[in-house]
């Protein structure tokens, strides 16, 4: 939710996922749910019903972070949770569609990576950003190792900061097919302990998990870490059975 990297691979590609949040907000470990007839795979948030990534078996990916471009003024209610977004997105007949028709209106401001695959093949690659007012839509070149952190927790210095750190990253672990990418989440890296990639503030917020989504040869694998219990989840499917 707070924190994501992608990183493109010979056959596939992987993307993390980071989730900072309140310790006491309840979520669940990922399961299996069907919508409109597709079966989706993603961790829930008990407290407004959605999720901050999901996978489908009709080859289709999602990922949320909290805020656009910068820091905005919080309205005491909103029309929907931005999680919900995420997962009504799945409904639509594509990407594309989905972001032109989808309205956002009193929805609070998110940035969603959008993707869709065919036989691990990245075909589409979307980063849509909500304002609050107006959407912004960029096309993301798969062939680029990226990385995001949430503009309503990490300052514009941070957030370059962090960029250096992916980039050195990647060329220390170039060897490694994606480039041992859940341990740079999984570990600090000498910023400030509110600014790292396992981050933690006063007031109860902190990193509480690690979702890691692998599309592989055809294989999707969901790994999840929860960090506050020390478990590791681990559910796949394989896409291409969903139209036997």
């Amino acid at each position: 939710m707070c924190t994501v990297t992608y990183i493109s691979k010979p056959n596939g590609f992987c993307l993390t996922s980071s989730r900072d949040e309140k310790v006491f907000r309840p979520t669940i470990a990922p399961d299996y749910y069907n919508i409109d007839g597709d079966t989706l795979l993603y961790p829930k948030d008990l407290l407004a019903g959605g999720t901050w990534i999901a996978v489908s078996k009709k080859e289709r990916l999602a990922c949320l972070l909290n805020g656009a471009f910068k820091k905005h003024q919080k309205q005491e209610t909103y029309s929907r949770s931005r999680g919900t977004v995420l997962l009504e997105s799945f409904t639509y007949q594509n990407i594309l569609s989905f972001i032109y028709k989808v309205n956002l209106v009193d929805v609070e401001p998110f940035t969603l990576l959008l993707i869709e695959h065919s036989n691990a093949v990245l075909t589409e690659f979307y980063e849509l950003r909500w304002d609050g007012i107006n959407k912004y839509l960029n096309k993301i070149d798969e062939t680029i190792s990226s990385i995001w952190s949430s503009s309503t927790l990490y300052s514009e210095e941070i957030t370059t900061q962090r960029e250096i750190l992916f980039k050195q990253w990647l060329e220390k672990y170039k060897e490694f097919p994606d480039n041992n990418i859940l341990n740079f989440h999984n570990q600090k890296h000498g910023l400030d302990n509110k600014d790292d990639l396992i981050m933690e503030r006063d007031n109860g917020l902190k990193t509480l998990s690690i979702s890691q989504i692998i599309v592989e040869s055809g294989l999707i694998t969901f790994n999840y870490h929860n960090l506050e219990e020390r478990k590791i989840y681990k559910k796949s499917f394989q896409p291409f059975e969903y139209y036997a």
